[in-house]
C-alpha cells in the first residue's frame, strides 16, 4: 500500500480520485487491441488529462552504459527503460554527417542513430495499446530531419498535435485516437504540428546542481504556469554518477522534494526527470504523486 497523500496532491487530483474509475472498457472509439482497461498501467489515470498525470522520466535516456556512452547517464537501454515504466524518454539529438545521431554533447564518446531509438519507440506502441509516451529533444538539428526519421519508422501514426490555450485531451482520449506519442523540441519546433516548442507549452526546475542541498524550487527555463511542469533531479559533478543517483533517487529525498515543489507552484510535477532511474525508487515515487498503487 502506498502512504498517505500529502496536501497538495489531494488538492490537485482530488476531483479524480473523489469520482472514481472511468469506464475504459473499449467505448468511445478506443482502439479495439486495447483490452487491458488501463490508462500508462493504472485505470485511475484513463480520466486525467495527459497534463495531470505525473511521468517518469530518464535524463539523456540515450546515453547508457549498455550502448557503451562513457560517462553515462543511464545504465539501461531505451528499450528497457520503457519496458520498466519509463514513459518521458529526453534525447540530445545532432547531425554530424548524414545520419541524426542521439548523442551527448559529443558524438564520439557515444552515440546512437535516431532511426533506433524511433524504430524502439514505435515497436513500444505497437505492442502496448495502453501507453501513452513523451520524448523531449535537446535538439541540434532541422526538424525536417526528425521528420525524416518519424516518417522512415512509421511513427507518424502515433503522433498527437496540440495548439497552445487549448486544454489537453484525457489519456484514455489519446489511447482511443491512437495519437498517443507526443514530441517536444527546444529548436525549430512548430512545422510539422507534432513538433511541439517545449517552453511554450513547459516550463523545469533548474538542471545543474553540484549538491544535493542545491536543489531547490526555483523555476528555470519556461514560464511558471504554463501547462507542464519538469522537475529536474539528478546531480552532475562534473557528469552523472550511480554514487549522486543513490543519494537523491531515494524514496525519503526525491518524495520530500516532489512534493515540496508541488506545494510551490500549486501543481505536481508532470515529469520527474532523472538519471539512472533503476537506482532508489523513482517509478514508487510517481506512483505515489499520481495517487496509484504499486503495480
Amino acid at each position: 500500500m502506498i502512504r498517505p497523500l500529502p496536501s497538495v496532491v489531494f488538492l490537485i487530483f482530488g476531483a479524480f480520485l473523489a469520482g472514481g474509475g472511468v469506464a475504459c472498457d473499449g467505448g468511445g472509439g478506443v482502439s479495439p487491441a486495447w483490452k487491458s482497461g488501463k490508462c500508462n498501467g493504472h485505470a485511475a489515470l484513463c480520466d486525467r488529462p495527459y497534463n495531470q498525470v505525473v511521468y517518469a522520466g530518464t535524463h539523456n535516456s540515450m546515453a547508457s552504459e549498455a550502448r557503451s556512452f562513457m560517462a553515462p547517464n543511464q545504465f539501461e537501454t531505451v528499450e528497457t527503460q520503457l519496458a520498466a515504466g519509463v514513459r518521458l524518454i529526453n534525447l540530445d539529438l545532432y547531425k554530424p554527417d548524414d545520419e541524426v545521431l542521439s548523442c551527448h554533447s559529443s558524438c564520439e564518446i557515444g552515440h546512437t542513430p535516431l532511426v533506433d531509438i524511433f524504430s524502439v519507440l514505435e515497436e513500444f506502441l505497437r505492442i502496448n495499446p495502453g501507453e501513452v509516451v513523451t520524448v523531449i529533444f535537446e535538439s541540434y538539428v532541422k526538424a525536417e530531419d526528425v521528420a525524416a526519421v518519424v516518417w522512415e519508422t512509421k511513427l507518424n501514426q502515433y503522433l498527437y498535435s496540440h495548439s497552445p490555450g487549448e486544454p489537453w485531451p484525457t489519456l484514455v482520449q489519446m489511447l482511443g485516437s491512437g495519437r498517443r506519442l507526443v514530441l517536444f523540441t527546444d529548436e525549430d519546433a512548430g512545422s510539422p504540428s507534432w513538433y511541439h516548442d517545449i517552453w511554450q507549452f513547459a516550463w523545469e526546475t533548474p538542471f545543474h546542481y553540484v549538491d544535493a542541498e542545491e536543489m531547490d524550487c526555483e523555476g528555470n527555463r519556461g514560464v511558471v504556469g504554463n501547462d507542464l511542469f519538469i522537475l529536474n533531479h539528478f546531480l552532475t559533478n562534473p557528469w552523472a554518477s550511480p554514487t549522486y543517483a543513490e543519494e537523491v533517487n531515494q524514496r525519503e529525498f526525491l518524495e520530500a522534494r516532489a512534493v515540496e515543489c508541488s506545494e510551490a507552484f500549486q501543481k505536481l510535477p508532470n515529469f520527474v526527470l532523472v538519471d539512472f532511474y533503476s537506482i532508489g525508487n523513482v517509478l514508487e515515487v510517481v506512483n505515489f504523486l499520481n495517487g496509484v498503487e504499486d503495480p
